[in-house]
């Protein structure tokens, strides 16, 4: 109930500033996420003075979103491997 989705074309920090937030937060799946989503932290606090919260992504940070299509097409079952609503959105797809 307290979220929701916006879409913009503008930076990501200057649209979070602009609805008066005051930290980004960002999800990590592993360590190469981490290198790479740190350089954004540092421009975003450079620029913007936002601080950046990350969340690990727990026990299926391995996954990515084209490993998962990849399964998929190949026919596999992928309910275990994604939320509710999008295995239910992709069973519509057969």
């Amino acid at each position: 109930d307290n979220a929701e989705v916006i879409i913009y074309d503008t930076l990501t920090s200057r649209e979070a500033k602009k609805r008066g937030a005051e930290i980004l937060i960002r999800g990590l799946r592993n360590g190469t996420d981490y290198q790479y989503e740190e350089t954004i932290a540092e421009i975003n606090d450079e620029y913007s003075g936002l601080d950046t919260c990350y969340f690990r992504a727990g026990n299926l940070g391995y996954l990515s979103s084209s490993m998962v299509m990849e399964i998929y097409k190949a026919g596999e079952d992928v309910k275990k491997l994604v939320p509710k609503p999008v295995a239910d959105l992709l069973e519509t797809e057969k």
